[in-house]
């Protein structure tokens, strides 16, 4: 059991001596309740895959809603630019939206040390880049 303080482990230990065992208390932790749905990331996946952008989603949702009078992205019409910022940074929307691209071998010749080209000149140095 690790996490609690000394004077906690005296008091389980103290209940474990008298009843024979330790019980479990459920930690329930209250948090706020959330303004964008998931339906919402989605949405906002969705959009920058079709559009391929970054940048001009709040405008894109503002005239989704205003112009062709979608209503799931109402919500999204009114988001600040911050917030879209943290939900782009969300698991739900990295889900949707991330690639993963392989790795691309190198164009450059490493460990091959070719001959150098001294033009003419006596004592050239020899200088071990990778070109």
């Amino acid at each position: 059991m690790s996490g609690y303080s000394r004077q906690q482990l005296t008091r389980l230990i103290h209940r474990c001596l008298q009843t024979g065992r330790v019980p479990r208390r459920q930690r329930t932790i209250q948090s706020f309740a959330w303004r964008y749905t998931l339906e919402d990331i989605r949405l906002l996946a969705a959009m920058d895959a079709r559009h391929d952008s970054r940048g001009p989603a709040k405008k894109l949702c503002e005239r989704a809603c205003r112009l062709f009078g979608e209503a799931e992205s109402q919500r999204l019409a009114t988001i600040s630019i911050s917030q879209i910022y943290k939900l782009r940074k969300s698991t739900g929307y990295l889900r949707h939206r991330q690639s993963v691209e392989k790795t691309r071998p190198t164009p450059s010749r490493i460990g091959e040390r070719p001959k150098p080209h001294p033009a003419g000149q006596p004592c050239f140095p020899r200088i071990d880049t990778v070109p």
